[in-house]
């Protein structure tokens, strides 16, 4: 533990701590939202706490992770969160470097906690993490107040069994260990496939198939049952399905084709939408408006006619307003900045 905490020291500005994903993006839940300074605090006490228990394992040697992954853990042991520093260009080429305080969401930091808490893992059995914390792609963004929230993990191995193509059964043993393990959460799975970083060899499909590179990244269905259904292999098939079924706490969304040599996990954050009663969104719904919404609301009367004579309105009757869920509104928001080299200023 004293030899972990040593590696505080060393500067993580030179450290390739994040790598940006190129290619195809996944079909994915963004996630991007203000975080008040109470949330933050309490979400860096936990990260802290599981950190410490990540480093643990290290000692024991029960997880394995690169050098840089190991120097974040350890900063985030001691402070619930660690620098990581981006680089970003102006309108004229200018580089200016910002700083944004990196953890991991509680959803993720609860995967990693049950996984590395297991009795399933030991030395003779690892836990190896290829990566963690990274920034864009799928695996991280920054939010509303400057922090960047890690919300997705690449596993090589589990319980010793090694998660690549070309040993299918064993990567299919591991997967299952894994999704038995979920915490209550929604999730995305990124399965193992053929081929190289660019490259795709439809023949050697175990998982999901992959005929073009297009495809990689990319839920076939964008279901859970669908995606089950496209399965190369009835034994992948007949056991993911079992796992997804006993695990009756994890939710997993849908699946897709990733990268031949691990298991990529998404963590996506469960019931944070803010409901809002008009399009400007200048008024908040609180959560008891929402379900007096959902129910039905206020009331409402409907006729009653003659069962002989049905334009004949015999009584009223009073029942709760019927909901209609496509009555909801659903709006992506972008930011666009526009630069005016005229004026030099922002538009």
């Amino acid at each position: 533990m004293k030899k972990i905490l040593a590696l505080l020291f060393i500067s993580l500005i030179n450290l390739p701590a994040f790598s940006t994903d190129e290619g195809i993006e996944i079909q994915e839940i963004e996630e991007i939202r203000e975080f008040s300074p109470r949330e933050a605090s309490e979400l860096q006490s936990y990260n802290k706490k599981v950190a410490q228990d990540l480093l643990m394992a290290i000692d024991e040697k029960k997880l394995t992770v690169y050098n840089h992954t190991e120097i974040q853990i350890a900063q985030l042991a001691v402070q619930g969160y660690f620098n990581f520093y981006q680089v970003k260009k102006d309108a004229f080429g200018y580089s200016t470097t910002v700083s944004h305080n990196t953890y991991g969401s509680r959803e993720l930091m609860q995967v990693l906690e049950s996984l590395v808490l297991s009795p399933d893992i030991s030395p003779e059995k690892p836990f190896m993490i290829t990566s963690l914390f990274r920034y864009g792609g799928n695996h991280g963004e920054i939010q509303l107040n400057g922090d960047l929230i890690g919300r997705a993990v690449d596993i090589y191995s589990y319980a010793g069994a090694k998660i690549h193509i070309d040993h299918p059964n064993e990567a299919l043993e591991g997967i299952t260990k894994i999704i038995e393990k979920l915490p209550h959460s929604r999730y995305t799975l990124g399965l193992p496939r053929p081929g190289g970083e660019r490259t795709v060899d439809p023949i050697k499909d175990f998982f999901l198939p992959v005929n073009a590179i297009v495809q990689n990244r990319i839920s076939p269905t964008g279901t859970l049952k669908g995606d089950l259904d496209r399965m190369k292999n009835s034994e992948a098939k007949v056991r993911l399905a079992e796992a997804i079924n006993t695990n009756r706490n994890a939710s997993i969304l849908f699946m897709y084709p990733d990268a031949p040599d691990h298991l990529h996990i998404k963590a996506v954050q469960d019931g944070k939408v803010t409901a809002f009663d008009d399009e400007r969104f200048t008024t908040p719904l609180s959560l008891d408006e929402v379900n007096k919404r959902a129910s039905g609301g206020s009331n409402d009367t409907i006729p009653i006619t003659d069962i002989n004579d049905m334009s004949k309105v015999v009584k009223l009757k009073v029942v709760k307003k019927a909901f209609n869920p496509e009555d909801i509104k659903k709006l992506r928001i972008k930011e666009e900045w526009i630069f005016d080299r005229e004026t030099s200023r922002m538009m």
